[in-house]
C-alpha cells in the first residue's frame, strides 16, 4: 500500500512541476515577414528609340502577302500620362520566291501610359512607294528599364485607292537612358 500511495504522490507531484514549468515559460508573439513586391523598373517613355521589327503583310482580302523585317526609330514626348511621338521605320519585304522590296512609312503616335509600364497606342502616317496612307495601333510593354516589346497592326492604303492591306508587326525597341 505505501508503494501505491508513493506513485500517486510522486505522479501528482511531476504534474503540478511539470504543469509550473510551463506556466513560467515566456509568451513569444509570432513573427510573420510580410510579402513585399518586388520594385518596378523606372522606364522612360520620353526620349529616343531605335528598335526592330518582323511581321507580314495581309492584303484586303486578308490573304498572306509577304514577310517584313525592319528598323524604326523614333522620339517620344510625355505629358503626366499620355505619350505623343513620331516614328520612322524602314522594311524589307520578302516575297515568295524571294524577292526583295523595301518600303518606308513616317507615323505620328499618340498614347495612354498604363501603369507605367504598358503604352496603348495609335498611329497615322504616309507611307512609300506609293504615296500611301498608315494608320492602326498597337501596345507596348517594358521589359527592364530600358527595352520594350510591343505588337501592332497598320492599315494601309493608296491616298483616293482605299484599304490595300494590314501590317502586322511585332518587335523590340531600345531607349536609351539620356
Amino acid at each position: 500500500m505505501k508503494l501505491g500511495k508513493a506513485l500517486m504522490l510522486g505522479v501528482a507531484g511531476a504534474a503540478l512541476i511539470t504543469e509550473g514549468a510551463k506556466a513560467a515559460d515566456p509568451i513569444l508573439p509570432v513573427v510573420t515577414s510580410a510579402v513585399v513586391a518586388a520594385p518596378v523598373p523606372s522606364f522612360g517613355w520620353a526620349g529616343p528609340y531605335l528598335g526592330a521589327h518582323g511581321g507580314a503583310f495581309f492584303d484586303s482580302a486578308f490573304v498572306f502577302g509577304n514577310w517584313r523585317a525592319g528598323l524604326q526609330a523614333g522620339y517620344n514626348f510625355v505629358f503626366n500620362n499620355m505619350l505623343v511621338g513620331i516614328e520612322g521605320a524602314v522594311a524589307a519585304q520578302i516575297h515568295p520566291g524571294p524577292t526583295f522590296a523595301l518600303d518606308a512609312a513616317l507615323t505620328g503616335r499618340f498614347g495612354v501610359l498604363l501603369g507605367g509600364s504598358a503604352l496603348l497606342f495609335a498611329e497615322v502616317g504616309v507611307g512609300v512607294p506609293g504615296p500611301a496612307w498608315v494608320a492602326g495601333g498597337g501596345v507596348e510593354f517594358a521589359i527592364d528599364s530600358s527595352l520594350s516589346v510591343f505588337g501592332k497592326a497598320l492599315a494601309l492604303g493608296g491616298f483616293g485607292g482605299g484599304f490595300d492591306g494590314t501590317l502586322v508587326h511585332v518587335g523590340l525597341n531600345w531607349h536609351p537612358e539620356y
